[in-house]
């Protein structure tokens, strides 16, 4: 029997359970990780402006993208390999982070900056 090109005995080797537990947990740290930021950001934007207009654009900002970007990333999901995707899209989210985290270490952080980089 073939599911998507490949035999079933393909499938459920050792090797690629394996390496779908890896890649499973991986992508469970990398989604962890980017709550943990967003929650991070809304609870700073709380703390700092105490605005529930700021948070209130701020996750509009983060939503808007996210929807706008969800027809491309299925289309690119698609047309190239996967594996290039998870790494180049995991990879822009860690150089966000690590720039808004050296904005926030040298005191050169407001609204507007945390909300460009966090959408």
């Amino acid at each position: 029997m073939e599911i998507w090109g490949q035999n079933m005995e393909e499938i459920a080797t050792k090797a690629t359970f394996r390496s779908y537990m890896i890649f499973w947990i991986g992508q469970l740290f990398s989604l962890l990780g980017s709550t943990v930021v967003f929650f991070v950001i809304t609870w700073w934007i709380t703390l700092e402006y105490k605005s529930p207009i700021f948070l209130a654009f701020a996750t509009f900002l983060y939503i808007l993208v996210m929807t706008l970007c969800m027809p491309i990333a299925g289309v690119l999901a698609d047309r190239i390999n996967r594996k290039v995707l998870i790494l180049v899209v995991d990879s822009l989210q860690a150089l966000t982070t690590l720039i808004m985290l050296l904005f926030f270490q040298f005191g050169i952080v407001n609204i507007w900056i945390v909300c460009l980089l966090s959408a």
